[in-house]
């Protein structure tokens, strides 16, 4: 049987997800949204827009909104880990998370606090 996890790394798991979710959503939409706006600057220019072009923009959307949504599940299965590297990673992003205004913000904020001030997250990390 697995050991419990305290709440606050529950919260962060939940977090993590939350904003990997919301990473690809935006992702779609981007491609969603950057290709046919491709195309009609390619029409007003008087030119065709090149297929190969096309994908290559999309996949470079895709690429790049892939990263961070990817980056967050593995941090969520590494945080299971007890290690206290994932607790410094997790502290990272909650740093970058930051930035990211409103959102990231919040999560950010709420990262931080469990990483640094809360006792449960801070003895589930040390062994």
């Amino acid at each position: 049987m697995e050991e419990k996890l305290p709440i606050s790394i529950v919260v962060v798991r939940v977090i993590n997800m939350f904003v990997a979710i919301l990473s690809f959503v935006v992702e779609i939409l981007m491609v969603m949204i950057a290709v046919p706006n491709f195309v009609k600057a390619a029409q007003k220019a008087g030119k065709i827009a090149n297929p190969i072009l096309l994908i290559a923009v999309g996949l470079i959307f895709v690429l790049l909104g892939s990263i961070p949504g990817i980056f967050l599940l593995i941090q969520n299965r590494y945080l299971k880990s007890r290690k206290s590297s994932a607790r410094i990673w997790q502290i990272v992003i909650g740093c970058l998370a930051i930035l990211s205004f409103p959102i990231g913000t919040i999560s950010g904020v709420v990262i931080l606090y469990f990483m640094l001030i809360d006792k449960g997250a801070k003895e589930f990390f040390v062994q």
